[in-house]
């Protein structure tokens, strides 16, 4: 999150059709109006991607050569693929889009996987550039949105105070803490690398221990018996050998 801060460049918008949304309105609805969302984007340079319902039109009538091969845990289960979408037909705000699909075979033995080949995930935007590059930086704002859940289950759960500088300061410590809980956590060991703000404090950061001061040395005394006293060892491990800065 920090390494974000200061940020420069285009600013992208990002918004989601309504769950079984199938109409050209619906696929906007986040803007509040067709003609706001587009003369906003436009007057202010912003750039963006917007999740399309899947089965959107012109998906189907894509040519099979066009679809291009992405890294996938299923040989064969992915593929990116662009067509062109128009939206508010007939309109003062009539426009055409990129349209950037992703289609995914169905995990075998699932419930889709009888009755659907692909599963499409599809992407209006106005964005320039190469479309496995767009797909991708794309489906990366999901992560986002897990650190941001992330940050709400911790510091951030306390904010608004109503003044602004208090929560200007508190974002920046809510995301310092962040960022060190997940250090901490990738310091436990592969198996801990996605664990939740909530999974840290329930299983690493409430342990019953103490520090205590012996041969010149600060050392925690805790249970032997405690859950998960390995992966808090292995952490304390790492974080202890980093170097002092000099």
């Amino acid at each position: 999150m920090t390494s974000r801060c200061w940020a420069t460049g285009k600013v992208e918008t990002y918004s989601t059709s309504s769950a079984g949304a199938g109409s050209t309105p619906a696929l906007w609805a986040k803007f509040a109006t067709p003609r706001t969302a587009k003369s906003s984007a436009l007057n202010s340079g912003n750039r963006w991607p917007v999740c399309a319902p899947s089965g959107s039109p012109g998906i189907a009538a894509i040519p099979e050569q066009n679809w291009l091969p992405i890294p996938y845990w299923l040989d064969g289960g992915a593929n990116v693929a662009e067509t062109t979408y128009t939206v508010f037909k007939n309109t003062r705000d009539e426009i055409t889009l990129r349209l950037i699909v992703r289609r995914v075979r169905p995990t075998p033995d699932s419930q889709l996987a009888p009755d659907v080949v692909f599963d499409d995930h599809a992407i209006c935007t106005d964005r320039e550039g190469e479309i496995l590059e767009l797909e991708g930086d794309h489906r990366a704002h999901a992560v986002v949105e897990l650190a941001i859940r992330d940050l709400k289950a911790g510091g951030l759960a306390h904010v608004p105070s109503g003044k602004f500088n208090a929560d200007a300061a508190w974002l920046a410590l809510a995301v310092l803490a962040h960022n060190l809980g997940r250090w901490s956590l990738k310091a436990a060991g592969a198996a801990w690398q996605h664990a939740t703000t909530e999974t840290l404090r329930a299983k690493l950061v409430s342990m019953p221990a103490r520090l205590v001061h012996t041969a010149r040395r600060i050392k925690v005394r805790a249970p032997t018996n405690w859950s998960w006293r390995e992966p808090f060892e292995q952490a304390l491990a790492r974080i202890t050998a980093i170097p002092a800065p000099t």
